[in-house]
């Protein structure tokens, strides 16, 4: 099955206030679509511990639910933040980015729902939020690697060129599960996939939203992913060459988070002290 691939000017960055922003003011007082995810998180969390005791679910599965909860709601407490700031470009001119796909499985997909209805809100009232979300494994990654050496550009200072997935594409040639009867991603996913291309060497797999769902197999198309032109103009400024297909905030965000290179220096130094 042939996959229409689309070029784009590199030109219009997004950049203005930032790209990567985590911040945990008011981490449980964000609103999605009028619901608190305070009482989401409460919940999802006392579901696990339970399944936990009956030991229908493994016992690491609390924290790696308690860290995919938690970076939903620093992002939107940020992007809530930015929607009361006085400067009403500001949440609009941000662009951010999440280490992962922009997907909630198991009983956290009850947050998805009211995440598309926000994200369909603020484009409908003229300050659309842009975000991606990138996948660095997986089975998109591993097609897309496949893929990549057929599509351009296959010279360097052309055009990068893009090619979004729609959801009979993703059954048939990523699947390979065709005649499933559920739409792909309806109850999952709050983000489509992208394929993006640079150069003749770096490309990534993109998740970027689209606000309300809809199950028509030939869905999504680009028109209907939420800035996807200054998104993609934005990102050839991003990209770092120290990894393959890193973008500078995720490998910087992963350098600080790295316990081998900080701050684990001065916290053996302090137990080595500590210790005589």
């Amino acid at each position: 099955m042939k996959m229409d691939f689309f070029s784009i000017p590199l030109n219009g960055l997004l950049i203005k206030n930032g790209v990567l922003i985590l911040h945990p003011l008011h981490l449980l007082d964000v609103l999605i679509a009028g619901r608190t995810l305070k009482g989401f998180l409460l919940m999802l969390m006392k579901e696990c511990v339970q399944n936990v005791e009956k030991k229908s679910c493994a016992p690491d599965s609390v924290s790696s639910a308690y860290m995919l909860i938690i970076e939903i709601l620093i992002l939107f407490t940020v992007i809530r933040l930015f929607w009361d700031h006085t400067d009403k470009y500001q949440l609009t001119d941000t662009l951010f980015i999440k280490h992962g796909p922009l997907t909630l499985r198991s009983q956290y997909s009850k947050l998805v729902p009211s995440i598309r209805a926000l994200l369909e809100f603020a484009k409908q009232s003229g300050r659309p939020i842009h975000i991606i979300g990138q996948e660095k494994s997986g089975a998109f990654y591993d097609h897309l690697s496949t893929i990549s050496r057929y599509a351009p550009p296959k010279e360097r200072g052309e055009k990068l060129h893009f090619g979004v997935l729609s959801h009979d594409y993703v059954r048939r040639e990523i699947y390979r599960t065709p005649d499933l009867s559920n739409p792909y991603g309806k109850r999952t996913n709050w983000g489509e996939k992208v394929y993006v291309k640079f150069d003749p060497n770096t490309y990534m797999v993109l998740n970027i939203p689209i606000g309300a769902y809809n199950d028509d197999v030939n869905f999504p198309r680009k028109t209907k992913l939420i800035g996807y032109e200054r998104i993609l103009a934005t990102l050839p400024s991003l990209i770092s060459h120290k990894y393959e297909g890193a973008l500078f905030p995720i490998e910087l965000a992963n350098g600080i988070a790295s316990m081998p290179s900080y701050p684990s220096a001065k916290i053996l130094q302090r137990f080595a002290i500590n210790s005589r």
